[in-house]
């Protein structure tokens, strides 16, 4: 595991929480579980994180310590 970075709940899903780190991964939480129950390999340190929410769905925009900025469908993991 490693420092979190940063931490963005869900905004169509609110039971969602995303955080992400230097571990190069973006892990989801449930809160309602209070437990951890997906995790998206990035390959990437991950210095931030925010949501793009679209009408019926939303995506996950990431920010790299390389300088990249990645869109990711968190249900896909893509």
């Amino acid at each position: 595991l490693s420092i979190v970075t940063g931490l963005v709940q869900g905004f169509h899903d609110e039971d969602r929480l995303f955080s992400v780190g230097r571990d190069r991964v973006i892990n989801i939480w449930s809160l309602k579980l209070g437990k951890h129950v997906h995790t998206i390999p990035t390959f990437e340190e991950i210095e931030s994180v925010a949501i793009l929410p679209s009408k019926k769905k939303e995506y996950l925009v990431t920010g790299s310590i390389q300088g990249h900025l990645k869109i990711w469908d968190p249900l896909t993991s893509q």
